[in-house]
């Protein structure tokens, strides 16, 4: 049993794994609720090591079925959700990123053993004339993803501009299935729909009407507002909004960790925003079902903090016209 689900009153959390190079995987309670907050904090999960812990054959962790870990009048009860596998065990890849550097930020410790297919929604240049900032950022992730072992070939380029991805949706929709068809992908990893950049959330919205019945969809962190209900935002990075599916959080190696920062350098337009950003772990998990049609939380996203001339109605809306001139639904 890979995954544990443990309630107690109004305490619901998950057991999810936390994998180390060359120790294999722990076991770490994460939980959610107001009081399970106070009694676990999100920042420090206690770790609980697991006798034998190893990667089954099909990258998933695998615990010793003797092992117990039931803390004091905890009841633990299992259940069906599954753990995300370890991303060297998801076959062909394909990293749908919205911006370039946010493929290197999601997985660019595991360039060099997944050897990912990356396909960019955005050139990452916005809406205001400066040409010279699409050509840079064009430039830069060139030498990232090489620094990174990616052939060309296994990269598309984002045409679409910053914050322009909603708009765009059946458009990108058709590109994206054209591209993983030719690249035979098995999975596609992305952002999560947590309100941080309309262009993260409009991405989770292409890869379930791309992938839907094709193939696993998994997520990574981004970014979006820890403090919704205060006037002034506060960006969290390398983690999740909220807990609803298990978590593989995979501890980078120092060779890893090395490769990373060598590649997130290569973005100097970006270096500021960029050095916010931990290079020590990667975060997954398979993504949920979300209801679009309502913001991924209450308060004040992230993006509608930066003056931008995007909202969450605004973005919604025009998924929602995309969505009818496709004519498919999602789960809303």
């Amino acid at each position: 049993m890979d995954h544990v689900h443990f309630r107690r009153g109004r305490l619901t959390g998950f057991v999810s794994p936390v994998c180390q190079p060359g120790k294999g995987c722990l076991r770490t309670i994460a939980c959610k609720g107001a009081e399970c907050r106070q009694k676990l904090p999100v920042a420090h999960h206690p770790v609980l090591p697991v006798s034998s812990a190893a990667m089954g054959s099909n990258g998933s962790p695998q615990f010793t079925s003797g092992t117990k870990i039931i803390p004091a009048g905890v009841l633990l009860i299992p259940i069906d959700t599954k753990v995300c596998p370890h991303p060297t065990s998801w076959g062909r890849t394909v990293i749908v990123a919205a911006h370039p550097d946010d493929e290197v930020l999601a997985l660019g410790g595991h360039f060099r053993t997944v050897h990912p297919r990356i396909f960019h929604l955005t050139n990452g240049a916005g809406f205001l004339p400066i040409p010279s900032l699409a050509h840079r950022r064009a430039e830069e992730v060139k030498k990232a993803l090489a620094m990174g072992g990616i052939a060309s070939r296994s990269f598309s380029a984002g045409v679409v501009p910053d914050q322009g991805v909603a708009a765009a949706i059946p458009a990108l929709v058709q590109r994206l299935k054209a591209f993983t068809d030719r690249v035979r992908a098995d999975c596609m990893v992305t952002h999560s729909f947590e309100g941080g950049h309309p262009d993260h959330d409009a991405a989770s919205v292409i890869c379930q009407l791309v992938g839907q019945g094709r193939m696993p969809i998994y997520e990574f962190t981004s970014y979006h507002n820890a403090t919704p209900y205060s006037p002034q935002s506060s960006l969290r990075t390398n983690q999740f909004l909220r807990l609803v599916t298990p978590e593989m959080t995979v501890l980078l190696s120092e060779r890893q960790r090395r490769l990373k920062q060598r590649m997130l350098k290569c973005f100097r337009s970006q270096a500021e925003f960029l050095g916010r950003f931990s290079i020590t772990e990667e975060r997954f998990r398979i993504a949920p079902r979300y209801c679009y049609a309502k913001p991924p939380h209450e308060g004040t996203l992230l993006y509608e903090s930066f003056g931008w001339r995007i909202n969450y109605l605004a973005w919604w809306s025009a998924v929602e016209s995309a969505l009818k001139e496709m004519g498919v639904s999602l789960h809303v």
